[in-house]
Order: C-alpha cells, then sequence, then structure tokens
C-alpha cells in the first residue's frame, strides 16, 4: 500500500527546511494555467525562489517516488 507523503524519517528531516503549499484550481485558475495544471494531485518542487519547478510529477506515487525528488532539489 502507499504510505502518506511525509511519513518518511528523510521527508520528516526537511521540516523547516521546506514549505509546503497546496493550490486550489478551481479558486486559482491563472495559477493552475501557468503551470499547465490539468490533472492532479500534481506535486512541483522549487528551488531558490525561481517561479519555475525543479521537479514535478502528476499523480499519487510512492514515498520513494517523492523522497528522489526531494534529493535531487536539497542537495
Amino acid at each position: 500500500s502507499k504510505q502518506r507523503i511525509g511519513q518518511s524519517p528523510e521527508l520528516q528531516a526537511l521540516l523547516g527546511k521546506v514549505k509546503v503549499g497546496k493550490l486550489n484550481t478551481d479558486e486559482a485558475q491563472e495559477i493552475a494555467i501557468k503551470y499547465g495544471i490539468s490533472s492532479i494531485p500534481m506535486v512541483m518542487l522549487f528551488k531558490g525562489g525561481s517561479d519555475q519547478p525543479a521537479e514535478k510529477t502528476v499523480g499519487l506515487n510512492p514515498e520513494a517516488v517523492y523522497d528522489k525528488m526531494i534529493g535531487r532539489v536539497v542537495k
């Protein structure tokens, strides 16, 4: 079974080092269009204040996918 995002010790260790946001695409359609969000859930990781995602994935994925994405962005 798939775990919820954020349960691994590696991800817990990042608390306070990363910011997490959630977007209601019905209420923020301009932002959804800007980032090409047509399916949800979509996870995007941004680095260094950039407005372009360093990593992104669509759909519910195994926790290992998120661990690897975060590892590439925060290295």
